[in-house]
């Protein structure tokens, strides 16, 4: 009788040390889940919007604003952990480039935030090219 007894309590024992174990687990993976995800929704955003410029031809800093508020605006209906902390355009040599940072914060562990970087750049269409192409902007609009 005394040997059931210290069965049951050597099972009480060791799902003390299993359970948070398996509970840390599914957080981590709960929290790279969403790593992954927002990193594809921001390559996915930029890239989308990058080809919207090219082939609408806004490619020069006067559009730089409105790239920006186009981004920011999917941006903010999409990310589901990932705080957006800045969004850059520059021009060099007819190409645009946008680049988007933004970083996840964690409430637990040695680390506290994991940042991500999407950088994307198109080259600006030439007239020919441009007016192949004129089709498929009412498509993205």
């Amino acid at each position: 009788m005394k040997r059931r007894n210290v069965l049951r309590g050597s099972i009480t024992v060791e799902a003390s040390f299993i359970l948070p174990i398996c509970i840390i687990s599914i957080v981590i993976l709960m929290y790279l889940v969403f790593y992954i995800a927002d990193g594809a929704i921001l390559t996915g955003i930029v890239e989308k919007n990058l080809t919207k410029a090219r082939l609408s031809n806004m490619i020069s800093e006067y559009h730089f604003p409105e790239i920006k508020e186009n981004i920011q605006r999917d941006l903010d209906s999409s990310v589901v952990a990932m705080r957006i902390i800045s969004i850059e355009c520059s021009k060099q040599n007819e190409k645009l480039k946008v680049t988007v940072k933004g970083e996840m914060l964690i409430p637990f562990g040695v680390v506290k935030k994991i940042e991500l970087l999407v950088s994307d750049e198109v080259k600006k269409l030439s007239q020919v090219e441009f007016i192949r192409n004129v089709r498929r902007v009412g498509d993205l609009l």
